[in-house]
C-alpha cells in the first residue's frame, strides 16, 4: 500500500471503534450547517481548496468533518454531488487512514514520529492526490510547525489542520498559505438529541427523549460522549433498555424523566 514504511507506533487502526462512529458524508454531520454547506458548494464548483483549518472544542466535530473532507476529495462523484457518495471503493472504506493516499496523525504523534517525518514528509505531501490530515495540531512541538511551515511552501497535497487551541499553533501554519477557517461549534441541544435518537434506533437501544436530553445536558452537547453513552447503554445494560437509575449513574442527578409511571417508554 505505502512505498515507505508507517512507523509501528502509529497504528491508523487504533482509532476504528471511534470510526465506525461517525459520519462518513459531509450531508451526515450535526450541527455544522455553516460549514457544510460551504465545503459542499465548492465541491461541486471544482474548487474544493487545499488547506483547511477546523478549530473548536473537543468533541464538536472537527475529526469529523476533517474525514469526511478528506471523503470528498478523493470521491469520484464529489463535483456532481457536493459531496462524497457513500457507495465507490473510497467511499466504502470504513476508516479513512486504510486508504494510502490518507495520512492522519496527531500532533503528539507526529512530534514522536519526527525523524521518520523527515525522511518521508515530503513524498506525502509533493502528491496532489493525496490527503495529510493533522489532528490536535497544538500538541506538535513549536520547533517542529516552524519545520513543517517550510515543507508546506511547496506542498501539493490537501492538508487539513483541527485544534482545540488556535493560540498554540503557529499563525503561519493557518494562515500563511491562504487555509480555509472554520469554527467548529458544538451542537444545540435538540441537535445533540436527535443524533443520540438515531443511534439508539441503529442499536436497538430503548430510551425516552427525556433521559437522552438529561444526558446530553450533562456532557455539554459533547457529541462524542453523546454517542458513547448510546453504546455504553447497549454494552452495559442487559436489554439495551435505559433506567432512570442508570442515567443517574451517568449524570449524578436525577433523570427529568421521573414522569408518571404511566407514561410509556418508546423505542426509538
Amino acid at each position: 500500500m505505502f512505498d515507505f514504511d508507517i512507523p509501528t507506533n502509529h497504528d491508523p487502526a487504533v482509532q476504528n471503534s471511534l470510526d465506525d462512529r461517525r459520519p462518513r458524508r459531509l450531508s451526515e454531520i450535526v450541527g455544522q450547517e455553516h460549514i457544510v454547506t460551504r465545503i459542499s458548494q465548492a465541491a461541486k464548483n471544482g474548487c474544493l481548496g487545499r488547506r483547511y483549518a477546523f478549530i473548536g472544542p473537543t468533541g464538536s466535530g472537527k475529526t469529523t468533518l476533517a474525514q469526511a473532507t478528506g471523503r470528498t476529495f478523493f470521491c469520484p462523484r464529489s463535483r456532481e454531488l457536493g459531496d462524497a457518495c457513500g457507495r465507490c471503493k473510497t467511499c466504502s472504506l470504513a476508516n479513512l487512514p486504510d486508504l494510502g493516499s490518507y495520512h492522519e496523525w496527531t500532533g503528539a504523534e507526529l512530534s514522536e514520529n519526527w525523524g521518520w517525518w523527515v525522511e518521508n514528509g515530503k513524498s506525502i505531501l509533493d502528491r496532489s492526490t493525496w490527503c495529510f490530515f493533522l489532528d490536535e495540531a497544538q500538541d506538535l512541538s513549536g520547533l517542529h510547525q516552524k519545520a513543517l511551515f517550510r515543507q508546506l511552501e511547496t506542498a501539493r497535497a490537501m492538508v487539513i489542520f483541527a485544534t482545540t487551541h488556535e493560540h498554540l499553533v503557529n499563525d503561519a501554519l493557518l494562515g500563511r498559505f491562504g487555509a480555509s477557517k472554520f469554527e467548529v461549534r458544538r451542537p444545540t441541544l435538540d441537535q445533540a438529541v436527535d443524533c443520540m435518537e438515531r443511534h439508539c434506533l441503529q442499536l436497538g437501544v430503548v430510551a425516552t427523549r427525556d433521559q437522552l436530553t438529561a444526558v446530553a445536558r450533562h456532557y455539554k452537547e459533547n457529541l462524542r460522549l453523546c454517542v458513547d453513552f448510546v453504546f455504553t447503554i447497549k454494552d452495559q445494560t442487559p436489554d439495551g433498555c435505559v433506567t432512570d437509575e442508570f442515567v443517574k449513574t451517568v449524570t449524578g442527578e436525577e433523570s427529568s424523566s421521573a414522569v408518571p409511571a404511566t407514561r410509556a417508554r418508546i423505542r426509538l
